[in-house]
């Protein structure tokens, strides 16, 4: 009889998840994250903590170990749904104890949970900053365009005709103090809006909300980079060396109608504005909560921004669809309340967290002129099993 252990997923959920593989095994432990919140009677964020041994015959190569936790994430993924059950039922999940900033090692994690899990690398169109190609499967840098100002609570592309279903992130050089990635539960932000004003989450449903951001022909940041339509994260994917402006935004056009809106128009400095015509009060398509998914903080306190900054003659950039006014009061406060109600995550160095895009508004906090470097992978789910927030009218 053959004593050999069994190799792969000795446990696949929580409270221990168990693998055992040639060098390595591996654990999953759920672990306290201090001021967490309970939205729904669940705990918002929700962490696990990975541990290894390693077996005696295992050489010290590193690459080795990433190579079968990347197995381990694969198999956890195909036959139990590991992490996308655990960041769907909690909105959040933070995985810590990865031991690794190298982005290799996170993109071999992400397209292992992606392709265990019937997910795939969510293609970026209409980002609003520069973005750059870090790794393989979609890893980008995210937004940096100043470390001084908050970055307010959205929905990744939510007011699009197309956006990812969940988010991951990764600390691969998190600043030392400040840079928190805030996240707040759009069923919890729902909730205390519809206590509130009734009213407005009611004119929400039946009117609509219209969005418009405007991107340039080319802006310089502060940061060197340049903010431009062209861009390939924008709407720059089909734009090739040598088109002249005519043929860019023909190219740009044709983005712009498949994946983010078919209602844009240029402006007269060469700009490219988009016009987006969304409806927010939705029930999230897996635990068939009410959400507000859309960018409304973000957009307002940008308009606020604006007009304290720049000028008063600047047009609203969120309205009802219908062209009428938002009153001050109702988006004052949904913009207090993304922040009152966000949990602020403090990254350390090679932690991952996956976000539920439905469930969860994310941000970050300020972090003035540190390094920080927080990478991204947005994923979406196979176009079979897709399942999208559906807009209601509340009773």
């Amino acid at each position: 009889m053959s004593t050999e252990t069994k190799k792969g997923v000795i446990s696949g959920s929580l409270p221990v998840i168990l693998g055992q593989y040639t060098d390595y095994n591996f654990k999953f432990t759920e672990v306290e994250i201090p001021n967490a919140r309970f939205v729904n009677g669940r705990k918002y964020p929700v962490a696990i903590k990975l541990t290894y041994t390693k077996n005696n015959e295992a050489s010290d190569d590193d690459s080795r170990l990433y190579e079968e936790l990347a197995q381990f994430v694969y198999d956890l993924s195909k036959d139990y749904d590991t992490f996308k059950t655990l960041v769907r039922k909690f909105g959040a999940l933070a995985i810590k104890g990865f031991n690794s900033t190298d982005p290799e090692n996170f993109s071999l994690f992400v397209r292992n949970f992606a392709k265990g899990s019937n997910l795939s690398e969510f293609k970026q169109n209409g980002i609003a900053h520069p973005r750059e190609d870090v790794a393989k499967g979609g890893v980008t840098t995210v937004n940096k365009t100043t470390g001084f100002r908050r970055l307010y609570a959205h929905q990744e592309l939510c007011r699009f005709k197309t956006y990812p279903s969940i988010l991951t992130f990764f600390a691969k050089y998190p600043s030392k103090t400040g840079g928190d990635e805030t996240l707040t539960n759009a069923s919890e932000l729902y909730n205390v809006v519809k206590q509130k004003y009734p009213e407005f989450i009611d004119a929400m449903a039946k009117k609509g909300i219209y969005l418009t951001q405007t991107w340039p022909l080319g802006q310089k940041l502060p940061n060197g980079k340049v903010y431009s339509w062209k861009s390939e994260h924008s709407f720059g994917r089909l734009i090739k060396e040598g088109d002249d402006l005519e043929t860019q935004k023909r190219k740009a056009g044709e983005i712009c109608k498949k994946y983010v809106s078919e209602d844009y128009e240029w402006t007269k400095d060469g700009g490219m504005k988009i016009n987006e015509h969304t409806k927010p009060i939705r029930l999230d398509p897996y635990n068939k909560e009410p959400i507000i998914f859309g960018s409304i903080p973000s957009y307002y306190q940008k308009y606020k921004w604006n007009l304290e900054n720049i000028g008063p003659n600047i047009p609203p950039a969120v309205t009802y669809d219908n062209g009428e006014q938002i009153p001050l009061k109702y988006l004052n406060f949904i913009l207090e309340q993304s922040i009152e109600l966000s949990f602020d995550y403090k990254f350390e160095a090679g932690d991952i967290v996956l976000v539920d895009n439905y469930t969860s508004y994310h941000g970050r906090t300020k972090y003035g002129d540190q390094r920080r470097e927080i990478l991204a992978c947005f994923l979406d789910d196979d176009e079979q099993e897709k399942k999208v927030p559906i807009p209601f009218v509340s009773s």
